[in-house]
């Protein structure tokens, strides 16, 4: 499996370190609600076929089930996780025993600014550790046209607001009136 992409909302975050003989990782844990969920698939061009991710109801793929995202996380249709990563405790709180809910990891630095409550899109690298995490209201969310031309119109504003002032200009010059 390459990845994933999956839109969901964030419903918790923690951290976790691993400590191996030569390393200490750390990691942020995103507890989340899944909406959608796509496998990455290429065409027979090898060029990839991406959802519709600014749609995704229209998207004529099915999106994946919760079975088949345990299947792809851990090998088995009821853990969501590889076993020995979790212990049972915390099992409880995610798929299938609570639908829809998964965890993914990732880099420390690359989600330090991910809320919970927040809707984003996340492309997985493999099956679980988050390689992107766009918020789903931010210009770089593909196709999000609407957040860019707030961010355009916030700049124009500040130009306008700059040459508004017309020093060095005689008023009249500025008038509509002849």
């Amino acid at each position: 499996l390459v990845g994933i992409y999956v839109i969901v909302t964030v419903a918790n975050t923690r951290f976790h370190t691993v400590n191996t003989s030569d390393s200490l990782e750390r990691y942020t844990i995103l507890t989340i609600d899944i909406h959608y969920s796509w496998d990455r698939i290429w065409n027979k061009y090898n060029n990839e076929v991406k959802p519709n991710l600014t749609r995704p109801e229209r998207e004529k793929r099915p999106p994946l089930t919760d079975a088949q995202l345990c299947q792809i996380f851990s090998g088995s249709d009821n853990s969501p996780v590889p076993d020995g990563i979790h212990e049972d405790s915390v099992l409880t709180g995610l798929a299938p025993a609570v639908p829809k809910r998964f965890e993914f990891w990732g880099d420390v630095l690359k989600l330090k600014n991910v809320d919970v409550g927040e809707e984003v899109l996340i492309d997985t690298a493999g099956a679980f550790f988050i390689k992107k995490c766009i918020p789903r209201g931010s210009a770089g969310f593909k196709g999000n046209q609407g957040a860019l031309m707030n961010r355009v119109g916030g700049i124009m504003d500040t130009f306008e607001d700059e040459s508004s002032s017309k020093e060095g200009v005689d008023s009249d010059e500025w008038s509509d009136e002849s």
